[in-house]
């Protein structure tokens, strides 16, 4: 038998551990309920107990001096922060569309349960990006901040978002199941619910350019038609409650002064005007299958595939932002998200 040299050694140690990790980010956490009821207290204490280190000083002046990448990592962040309110603010949306549909709760309980469990999740996570935003917003005011955590923990964010969108298909899929297997009902609130997401992570894939999922989606379609879908998708208006969300978010950052909450709000705004449900289906235009009706036809259902196929009218004033997103999504943006090329 050969033995094995120490090198050999090394190498057979390292790659067990790779494969444990591996293995480890697999397996679902089981205390990740504990995490999500953390709630606004374990916010605070983790921006409380973070110290100023060398690190941060350098990656301050590398923002300072590279004014593309500062303006670049804003206009991302200020994305995720964009969309973990929209996210919210939609299943809260949802929940009371199917607050009624007892059966349906019940029965698909697990997907139930865990879009709850994701809403608590994206409630306890947004601050961080709030504070990133506000840190690389006001360097002068608050040379201290630990900017390198602030970069770590709204990553961390997105990482944990990026895992738990497969509870929204979950949850569609659930939708579907139920409906088709009771098609003589209404439903209405369920099928509203069905409607409100697939916006969602439609436009959510859009800017990410998600190909597989852009393929999933146009093989869906809307239950409600043209009219229905504008008339329910104007329900979910978030700037009609931006200003008290983020509000809320800036009275839980600690160690901060001056924060421009009217600058924060002026540019989600901007995110808003852009990819709002209702002005995204409004382009959708003639899918050409077929009976397909113009979007314009008040009677005819919106169509997903024409939707997505004519996303240059909105979607496309985004270029910087989608290729943006694509890279940065790809490598978590460590440490900082680079420009685009």
């Amino acid at each position: 038998m050969k033995k094995i040299t120490l090198i050999q050694a090394i190498f057979i140690a390292f790659g067990a551990l790779l494969v444990g990790l591996l293995i480890g980010m697999s397996i679902p956490d089981s205390s990740v309920s504990q995490t999500l009821l953390s709630g606004t207290f374990g916010k605070v204490d983790k921006y409380r107990k973070t110290n100023m280190t060398e690190k941060d000083i350098i990656l301050r002046n590398e923002l300072a001096a590279d004014t593309a990448r500062l303006a670049y990592n804003l206009k991302y962040y200020s994305y995720s922060y964009y969309r973990s309110l929209k996210t919210i603010f939609d299943i809260k949306k949802v929940k009371e569309k199917t607050a009624s549909e007892e059966e349906f709760n019940k029965s698909c309980y697990t997907a139930v349960n865990a879009l709850s469990m994701y809403e608590t999740y994206l409630d306890s996570v947004r601050v961080d990006f709030i504070t990133l935003i506000h840190a690389m917003e006001s360097f002068g005011n608050n040379e201290n901040a630990p900017l390198a955590a602030y970069f770590t923990n709204a990553n961390n964010a997105n990482t944990g978002i990026r895992y738990r969108d497969g509870i929204l298909i979950e949850y569609l899929s659930s939708i579907e199941t139920y409906l088709a297997s009771q098609p003589d009902k209404p439903h209405q609130g369920l099928k509203d619910a069905y409607d409100l997401l697939t916006v969602n992570v439609m436009i959510a894939a859009m800017l990410t350019k998600d190909k597989p999922m852009l393929n999933y989606l146009k093989d869906k379609k809307f239950y409600n038609d043209n009219e229905g879908l504008k008339t329910l998708l104007a329900e979910v208006e978030l700037k009609s409650v931006m200003t008290v969300m983020v509000r809320k978010d800036t009275t839980e950052m600690r160690g901060f002064t001056g924060i421009d909450t009217r600058k924060i709000i002026s540019r989600l705004n901007g995110l808003d005007a852009t990819l709002n449900g209702e002005f995204i289906v409004s382009q959708s235009g003639h899918s050409g299958q077929g009976n397909h009706k113009y979007a314009g036809d008040k009677n005819s259902r919106p169509d997903i595939a024409s939707i997505i196929n004519n996303k240059a009218n909105a979607i496309n004033q985004f270029d910087v932002l989608q290729a943006m997103l694509s890279n940065a999504l790809m490598d978590l943006c460590e440490p900082i998200c680079p420009p685009p090329s």
